[in-house]
């Protein structure tokens, strides 16, 4: 999707020179909460005053009310458009939806990294990759119930060969621990898992970690997930990233039925990541709140909620909720609305992902001589009613909005009114083929996946992904 075609306006180049004027600046990593204008000039910040220390400008843009932050960062977004049905358009969820940079989750393998090298190239919205254990990456969640995929493309020198090729693209390795995927493995259940645990050790980089059941298993290694699970634990490193650790499914964090949870949530040194989708309970996030430890907040967004959330009835999980209820800034929103202070979203937004992303040294903050990415944000009032992935409801007349975007100093306007509910794309019954539409200019190609092949298992019924 050409950023042209998104409701957003160009207001100044990278090349100008401009200044917002009256926000409410807010930059955890910094440790500044005030009322300050922040001059920009090409591409960079070259200054954070007091209002009415600067003269007045050409350029100013008056935020008066808004809430200016360091450019937010997805970490979890499936943007592999050529690759997978669910693929969403990376400047849609990120230059559009006040999101300076996008972390592609794992839509690419050491077989596909090329394809989201050329996806980069056709984005204005700064890109990044998780790279996928096997292969053929996880663009499609039928892979992970194919054991001709999944496993015989578990190859450790291809896996770290490509990362390596793409140092600058690949910021980590993503591996499921599930019943589900272990299954896949035979008789070595974990193989997948000490695969990608070695390769990114010997690179540096931080392993992804999947919880939470999502494929479909026989029951043979329930006796097992216990041990497995306190192996898997005991061989994370310091900065590892936690996933879903917000998720009412079975084998996540705050689930009581393993006693090896505790030993993991003793740990300080890892990234506790949100990924909404289908992965957010409003009960375990008020748990969590309770608990003090901060938060790696994430969309995990795909091009059609509303195609990921059916009940077993038919009916839709995530029903049709504030506008952005799906996105970064609305899953902010939600845990705004759930007791998690200001600070805590924005942290959880900009500077927690940057340094688990390895982008610090210039995205996460607002600093002088620091390269000008920023998002300012709208607090919206007005009577919301929000839902998580079990259909709880949750009511709030606050929801932060995004109104403006700048990377690299280049600066739009947003019109998020006008970006439709993800959950309506595929209409109320969300019975259509998503992915009949055209092909992506440049990715000429590329393999586009529409159906798992004769015989491979579905993923997780309960989810019904497909």
């Amino acid at each position: 999707m050409p950023i042209e075609t998104l409701p957003i306006r160009e207001i100044h180049a990278a090349e100008g020179s401009w200044t917002l004027r009256g926000g409410r600046v807010v930059c955890p990593a910094n440790g500044i909460d005030a009322q300050r204008d922040v001059r920009v000039a090409n591409g960079k910040i070259t200054a954070i005053e007091p209002p009415n220390c600067m003269p007045p400008d050409a350029g100013d843009v008056d935020v008066s009310g808004a809430i200016v932050v360091p450019g937010l960062i997805d970490l979890h977004v499936h943007t592999a458009q050529a690759m997978s049905s669910y693929g969403a358009c990376a400047d849609r969820n990120g230059i559009a939806s006040g999101v300076c940079h996008v972390n592609d989750m794992a839509g690419t393998g050491w077989l596909s990294a090329n394809v989201l090298r050329a996806y980069s190239k056709l984005c204005t919205t700064s890109l990044s990759g998780t790279m996928y254990v096997a292969g053929a990456g996880n663009p499609e969640n039928w892979v992970l119930g194919c054991p001709e995929i999944c496993d015989a493309s578990t190859n450790e020198e291809l896996l770290q060969g490509a990362i390596e090729a793409n140092r600058d693209l690949f910021t980590s390795i993503k591996v499921h621990v599930d019943l589900g995927f272990m299954a896949l493995y035979g008789a070595d259940p974990l193989r997948g898992f000490w695969v990608a645990r070695r390769v990114s050790k010997k690179l540096g980089i931080p392993l992804y970690l999947h919880l939470g059941l999502l494929g479909p298993h026989d029951g043979h290694l329930e006796s097992q997930f216990g041990s497995l699970l306190a192996e898997v634990i005991g061989a994370l490193a310091p900065g590892d990233i936690i996933g879903h650790v917000l998720s009412p499914w079975p084998g996540t964090p705050l689930d009581t039925n393993q006693a090896v949870w505790s030993e993991l949530l003793s740990r300080d040194d890892l990234y506790w990541e949100v990924g909404h989708g289908l992965n957010l309970c409003f009960d375990r996030a008020r748990r969590w709140l309770q608990s003090g430890r901060p938060l790696l907040i994430s969309s995990d967004a795909h091009l059609r909620y509303g195609h990921l959330g059916k009940l077993h009835e038919g009916k839709l999980r995530h029903q049709a909720g504030p506008l952005n209820a799906y996105t970064l800034v609305g899953t902010m929103s939600k845990l705004r609305a759930l007791g998690f202070s200001l600070h805590d979203v924005v942290r959880g937004a900009s500077c927690t992902p940057a340094r688990a992303l390895g982008l610090q040294d210039r995205m996460g903050e607002l600093t002088v001589g620091r390269s000008a990415n920023i998002t300012v944000l709208e607090n919206r009032t007005g009577d919301f009613t929000y839902r998580d992935s079990v259909g709880k409801t949750l009511q709030t007349d606050c929801i932060l909005m995004p109104r403006m975007t700048a990377l690299g100093g280049r600066l739009w306007q947003l019109f998020p009114d006008q970006l439709e509910e993800f959950s309506a794309e595929l209409g109320a019954d969300n019975d259509g083929d998503a992915t009949d539409r055209p092909g992506l200019p440049g990715l000429q190609g590329a393999v586009v996946t529409r159906q798992p092949p004769p015989g491979s298992q579905t993923i997780n019924p309960q989810h019904d992904w497909h």
